[in-house]
């Protein structure tokens, strides 16, 4: 009896030793959530923003919101945050295809230049189809 009670007290005591490691990890991800600078949320924000806008045909309010994002930095991230977002850069091919749809040309090549220059997951069929996009414009 006396082993089965040692026993317990052993499993108890790894039982709340989790709890509270499990407890304390959360609590860092908590401070690490509240440690993120506002203008990296608001850039976020803006560029989500912009992709709304963009997929309900408001041309001029994406524009907008994705200049605003790419003020903020959104660009020089080295991750995006946004589940789907592969990488920060694809904000330049976004700008460029919108800038294109509203016929300023010399914009829309800068930015699907950029996107080719700073991307680091494209496809070489990808940068293709861009190259062939920017000849076209």
């Amino acid at each position: 009896d006396y082993d089965k009670n040692l026993q317990d007290a052993a499993r108890d005591k790894r039982y709340w030793e989790n709890k509270r490691q499990k407890i304390r990890e959360k609590e860092k991800q908590i401070d690490a959530l509240h440690a993120i600078p506002d203008v990296i949320v608001d850039a976020r924000v803006s560029f989500i923003e912009g992709i709304i806008a963009l997929k309900a045909n408001k041309r001029k309010e994406a524009l907008e919101k994705l200049e605003q994002a790419l003020a903020s930095g959104f660009a020089e991230r080295e991750d995006s945050g946004i589940i789907g977002v592969r990488e920060p850069v694809e904000i330049y091919e976004r700008l460029g295809y919108l800038y294109r749809d509203l016929g300023k040309r010399d914009e829309a090549r800068k930015y699907l230049m950029l996107l080719l220059e700073k991307s680091q997951s494209l496809s070489p069929s990808a940068k293709h189809d861009i190259q062939n996009d920017i000849d076209k414009i």
